[in-house]
């Protein structure tokens, strides 16, 4: 391409030498110019220079010159054309490579589902997608999808979202599937193995933030991620905040005294309540619930001997430690440092109004098991 526009670049270059005569003739200072040719008279007015010819006369590019160029530009565009070819075939070689790869494992993906022809439809589309792009992220995101879709069911509701998914991802950006990645993993995931303030750390640090450095807060993104069908922008707002609280309660909460829980019930039921707690995780000196979430709490105390709102009472005494504002994120820090850029991109951008469709949350997912080794069924969000 740089060629092409050097030869135009040198054709415009004789244009301007041409103008540039013009100009110097039409600046010389006489008020009337008359030129006689053949017993013909002109007349020209103020700064303006009379020309007479038997033809036409041309101050831009000659006929000879734009055929000079034509020809030449022909003959790039023959030439690029062959590169162009040449990398066609070598991505299409790439992704077919990565593809066999794939499909050598069984538990990946199922080699029946070449027997399908709407997978094989999705499979040739995919491939010329990626063809256009080139893009590695692309190639590995459609591989995923690629592979999950010969797992599901033909015409099974898994199956037409990856299909659509396949049509969607190559025109996409990293930072978009980094933009859908973070909107899926913290608004639609909840991973039950996470009780402790280490695993929320490692959660944050492995599947999370590896997505933060790449996403963009850009208003433009979202209305562009709509506009491809990935989701929707809405007035209501998730607060990252209320999503970890919500959660992971027991990995946020700070404890409080024993004495705190204890007064919450007459003497008669303290040594319950004193059964019911353990160690803060947080802070050893402190106490929380032995139970990693509310409703397990709940059903624990009940069995215990508290009733309802004893129960109750203890569970809100201990949310209650939870830091708020810039305090809660200053504790993550302390966790996972850079995690204060997660909750800016959350809250300075649309992210916290954008809900994913379901080929949102299938290129999301897709993109957090190529980005960060996500192992989860994309069956649980899509069925």
């Amino acid at each position: 391409m740089g060629l092409v526009v050097g030869l135009f670049r040198k054709a415009r270059e004789k244009l301007s030498i041409k103008r540039l005569e013009k100009e110097e003739l039409a600046s010389k200072p006489e008020e009337t110019s008359i030129s006689k040719t053949n017993d013909q008279a002109q007349q020209a007015g103020p700064g303006a220079v009379a020309i007479q010819a038997n033809g036409s006369v041309n101050f831009g590019i000659s006929k000879q010159d734009m055929a000079e160029i034509l020809a030449e530009v022909v003959q790039l565009q023959v030439r690029y054309q062959a590169e162009a070819e040449r990398k066609v075939e070598d991505r299409l070689s790439e992704i077919r490579e990565d593809l066999l790869l794939t499909f050598a494992d069984e538990k990946k993906a199922n080699s029946e589902a070449f027997r399908d022809p709407d997978f094989q439809y999705m499979l040739g589309e995919t491939q010329a997608a990626y063809a256009r792009s080139g893009n590695q992220t692309v190639k590995n995101t459609l591989v995923d999808i690629i592979a999950r879709r010969s797992k599901a069911a033909p015409q099974s509701r898994e199956a037409l979202t990856l299909n659509e998914a396949s049509l969607v991802a190559p025109r996409l950006s990293e930072a978009d599937y980094a933009v859908l990645s973070l909107c899926y993993m913290l608004r639609y995931t909840v991973h039950t193995g996470i009780q402790t303030p280490h695993e929320l750390q490692q959660y944050l640090r492995t599947m999370v933030m590896p997505h933060v450095g790449i996403a963009t807060s850009s208003q433009s993104t979202f209305w562009f991620l709509e506009a491809q069908r990935c989701g929707t922008l809405q007035i209501d707002q998730l607060e990252l905040r209320k999503s970890f609280v919500r959660k992971y309660p027991t990995t946020v909460a700070l404890g409080a005294k024993e004495e705190e829980f204890l007064k919450l019930v007459d003497e008669t039921k303290q040594d319950i309540v004193r059964s019911l707690l353990r160690p803060s995780r947080r802070d050893r000196t402190l106490r929380q619930p032995r139970n990693a979430s509310k409703d397990e709490f709940l059903d624990h105390a009940k069995r215990a001997g508290l009733n309802d709102q004893e129960a109750a009472n203890i569970w809100a005494c201990y949310v209650a430690t939870i830091p708020s504002g810039d305090d809660f994120v200053a504790m993550l820090e302390q966790d996972v440092p850079g995690i204060g850029r997660l909750f800016e991109l959350w809250e300075n951008s649309p992210m916290k109004q954008f809900a994913l469709n379901a080929t949102g949350i299938a290129i999301g997912h897709a993109n957090a098991v190529q980005a960060t080794g996500l192992d989860a069924e994309l069956s649980v969000w899509i069925n």
